[in-house]
């Protein structure tokens, strides 16, 4: 599907490159990127629908990993060290570590045995961010942005009345940081302004800081977070049921 952020890119000259494990986001290169890679081709497994996959061949396809981890850093490695004719580039690479929490978790009988395989991964995907930023920094104008799209999840089980801190915090609040850390450092400051800052205004102020301060968003804006309600659509503020204003459940 179309994408502002890609428009933006595109007309400014960017070449964009997707990176997934696998094919779950699609078998094929739609006309919004110039460059999908993921890291392994097809195999029967994945041409499979999700229903069926985990059934399938007596449960193999419900275990069977596409991906091959250890070729994450290399790959972006090889992405990002590409002419690319010359020009900008904008490469989005997703990677699945630390990973969070299963729909099946339950917080109070399985939160050690999760910790010790977040941990676990945790590291892995420290090494990993070791080797890009050690690569990125070769290039004087490159700004790597990393954040996590959710949270761990442990508030599986928990309802958003029974405790809507805990809920708020563990699905939608993440980590994020910039390289190097004085990239665009006014931008982010300005975004956070507030006390709090989303990924589309990270997003948002990578942009002006590569526009001479020139925005691309409509205000005004709406924040929101999905309370688990039924489906319904976002209203203007304030905020109405199954929604809740996230800015008063912020992290300390």
């Amino acid at each position: 599907r179309p994408s502002p952020l890609l428009g933006i890119l595109r007309r400014n000259g960017y070449e964009t490159t997707t990176l997934y494990r696998d094919t779950y986001f699609g078998r094929r290169r739609g006309p919004w990127v110039d460059n999908y890679f993921y890291f392994n081709n097809r195999t029967l497994c994945s041409l499979l629908d999700r229903d069926i996959r985990r059934w399938a061949f007596w449960g193999y396809c419900r275990w069977f990993r596409l991906s091959r981890a250890s070729s994450f850093p290399s790959s972006v490695e090889r992405i990002i060290s590409a002419d690319a004719g010359g020009g900008p580039q904008f490469v989005m690479a997703h990677i699945h570590k630390p990973f969070h929490a299963t729909a099946s978790f339950r917080y109070l009988s399985d939160l050690e045995r999760f910790r010790t395989n977040y941990l676990r991964r945790l590291a892995e995907a420290t090494a990993y961010l070791g080797r890009i930023v050690r690569h990125v920094e070769q290039d004087p104008d490159a700004i790597l942005l990393v954040y996590g799209d959710h949270g761990m999840r442990v508030s599986a089980g928990v309802e958003f009345d029974d405790d809507p801190e805990f809920f708020v915090q563990d699905r939608y609040g993440v980590l994020g940081g910039v390289f190097p850390p004085d990239a665009c450092a006014e931008w982010f400051d300005a975004a956070a302004a507030p006390g709090w800052m989303t990924l589309l205004d990270a997003v948002h102020a990578v942009l002006r800081c590569l526009s001479d301060g020139k925005g691309a968003l409509v205000e005004p804006r709406t924040y929101a977070i999905d309370t688990g309600g039924p489906p319904a659509v976002l209203p203007p503020a304030p905020v109405a049921p199954p929604y809740a204003d996230f800015a008063e459940f912020l992290y300390e």
